[in-house]
This record gives structure tokens, C-alpha cells and sequence, in this order.
């Protein structure tokens, strides 16, 4: 990063561009010096960056830079991809579909072949220096132990991966997935936002918001409240996309009730967000018949109105709390109905 800086600097003078484009770049470029002159060079020659008559200015903030692959680099890249043998195309091309960080288990899984020739072939790349680099082993809870590589920059993978057909992007990601979800079992929720962006990018909608839910279960137990927010909206968008079945409105149910207490942690009990996700859940309650997380509903809507300070119509939910929970005769239920109500 300093070094980013500096050449930023150096370019453009000293100046708030240099401060605020710095950590784009290096986050896009790692450093590599011929990766830094080449986009810097392009974002001029775009206009993206330009020199008014008070020095070198943004055309967009930092975040909305839209840094591509710049032609020449893709070149130098696609050059040396076609210089590897075929199996060792096949092998990073997979391995793409797999993440800039992937296993050589993933990887043979895909292929159809023995996951140690697969190791070997990713061992004999990372000598090279050139696509992958070798970095540990893992072992998956199923007994699966192989070795564990990554592209030696985003670049290369972003290059490979866009050379992968569309269809043949959808097949990998989903046997990825699959076989990601084997070898880890019950302990599967542990890389719940990896097997997410695999089950979404293969279009398995309902395995994609099962464990966007998971990941965002994740989250919260980190009290990564923003980031749990951003799994568990990503999944309600993702399900819009689905056929309106019951498996459909039982998982939005279930997307709801984690949302709900994220909203209250990040943006407080009496946030707007919070009384519509609520109000939301208890319809899908009703229209799933789905009693055992009406509790939950209508705690979540009594501590909206409680904060708002509505006392009738929190006093009117603590009511229903109650009647719940003599109905389901929970004792923890009734506590809590007795709390409400107090």
C-alpha cells in the first residue's frame, strides 16, 4: 500500500486523489507494479481520472471506479494461459470457478479425477510461479486432506474465469458446491458464505439462501451486525427470483426472523425496517401455518411498538404473547409473555 501511494503521489501530485484512489487500486492490483501503471494509465485515457485547472480530480467516488481488466494485461495473461498444456488449462480453469482461493479436492471433484493427481498438477503450476501459488493444506471434516492453493493475483483469475462459458460456469460452481457440502457435512455452515456465492452462481436457489442464512447466523454470533444484514437481504432478494411455493415462504419466513434481530442490533428496537420485516414474517406465519415462530413474530412487532412508545398496541401483542404461550404451554414462552406485559 505505501508503495501504491507513493507512485500515486508521484503521478498526481500530492492530493486527496492520491489518498482516496490509493486503496482501490492496491486492493485491484496487489502492488504489482505493471498492474498499477497499466490501470492508472487507462483511467486517465477513460476520463475516469482527468486534470482540471486545480490539479488531477475523480469523475466518481472511489467506490463506483469502475476498474477493469485493461486490454494489454488480459493479453500478456491469455498469452500465457495458452502456453500451459491442456490438462494444466483444464486444471486453472476450474480452479477459477472455484475462488482465487480453492483446494485441490474441489478441483478434482469437477474434473471426474483423483483428487492427488490434481494436487500434483496444482503443485507442478505453483513451481512455475506463474497462475497459482501453494498455500497450506486443508482437511475436511470427511478425511479429505489435500492441498490448498491461490491465484498468485486477482488478475489471473478474473482473466481465466471469463474464458469459462457461461453454461459451464453454472455445472462447476454447483458441483463445487456439492462436493464442498459433502466433505464438510454437518459441519457445512462453518463456510456457509462460500457455499452461498457456489450454490447462487450455480442456480440453486434454495441451497443459495439456505446457507446466505447460515452465513448470516454467522455474522451475527460475531456481532458483525452490517455484515449479517447484508447476507440475509442479499437471500430475500435472491428468493424474489423463485417460484411462490410453500418451501419458497418458509424460508423467507426463516430470512425474516434472523433479519429482524441484525435490524434492531445495527439500527435500534425502533427502526421502520424493523416493523416491516416483522409484519412480514407474521403473514408468512399465517400463510405457512406456522406456529412454533409466531412467538418469535410477535415479539420482535411488541418490541418495535414498545420503543415507539405505541403502549396500545404493544400491550394488544403482549396479550397475544400471552394466549400463545399458554396455548403452547412453554415456560420460557410464558416468561417472556409476563415480561411483555409488565
Amino acid at each position: 500500500m505505501p508503495a501504491v501511494a507513493t507512485y500515486l503521489a508521484q503521478r498526481f501530485g500530492e492530493g486527496e486523489l492520491a489518498t482516496t484512489l490509493g486503496p482501490v487500486l492496491y486492493q485491484r492490483t496487489q502492488g504489482h507494479p505493471l498492474f498499477l501503471v497499466t490501470m492508472v494509465a487507462e483511467l486517465v485515457q477513460r476520463g475516469v481520472v482527468w486534470e482540471a485547472a486545480s490539479g488531477w480530480e475523480l469523475t466518481a467516488s472511489p467506490q463506483a471506479v469502475p476498474i477493469g481488466v485493461p486490454e494489454n494485461i488480459r493479453q500478456v495473461i491469455e498469452q500465457q494461459f495458452e502456453r500451459l498444456t491442456p490438462p494444466e488449462q483444464a486444471v486453472v480453469e476450474v480452479a477459477s470457478v472455484a475462488g482465487v482461493d480453492f483446494t485441490a479436492a474441489a478441483v478434482a471433484a469437477s474434473l471426474g479425477e483423483v483428487s492427488e493427481v490434481i494436487d500434483t498438477r496444482c503443485a507442478a503450476l505453483a513451481r512455475q510461479g506463474q497462475f497459482v501459488q501453494a498455500h497450506g493444506t486443508d482437511a475436511w471434516p470427511d478425511g479429505t486432506v489435500a492441498g490448498r492453493y491461490r491465484f498468485g493475483h486477482a488478475l489471473y483469475h478474473d482473466v481465466v474465469y471469463a474464458r469459462v462459458p457461461a453454461g459451464r460456469r453454472v455445472h462447476l460452481h454447483r458441483q463445487i458446491g456439492r462436493r464442498l457440502e459433502a466433505g464438510y457435512g454437518p459441519q457445512a455452515r462453518e463456510i456457509a458464505a462460500e457455499l452461498a456465492v457456489h450454490f447462487a452462481q450455480g442456480r440453486d436457489g434454495h441451497r443459495a439462501v439456505q446457507y446466505l442464512r447460515l452465513a448470516g447466523d454467522n455474522a451475527m454470533r460475531r456481532c458483525a451486525y452490517q455484515e449479517a444484514m447484508v447476507y440475509l437481504t442479499r437471500g430475500r432478494e435472491l428468493l424474489e427470483t423463485q417460484p411462490d411455493t410453500p418451501l419458497r415462504a418458509q424460508q423467507e419466513l426463516d430470512l425474516r426472523l434472523a433479519l429482524g434481530p441484525a435490524l434492531m442490533a445495527a439500527k435500534g428496537w425502533a427502526d421502520p425496517e424493523v416493523e416491516q420485516t416483522y409484519a412480514r414474517a407474521r403473514m408468512l406465519c399465517a400463510q405457512v401455518r406456522q406456529t412454533s415462530q409466531l412467538f418469535q413474530t410477535l415479539r420482535g412487532l411488541w418490541r418495535f411498538y414498545r420503543s415507539r412508545g405505541i403502549l396500545p398496541t404493544a400491550l394488544e401483542l403482549g396479550e397475544e404473547l400471552y394466549r400463545l404461550a399458554q396455548r403452547e404451554a412453554t415456560p420460557t414462552y410464558l416468561l417472556e409473555a409476563h415480561d411483555a406485559l409488565g
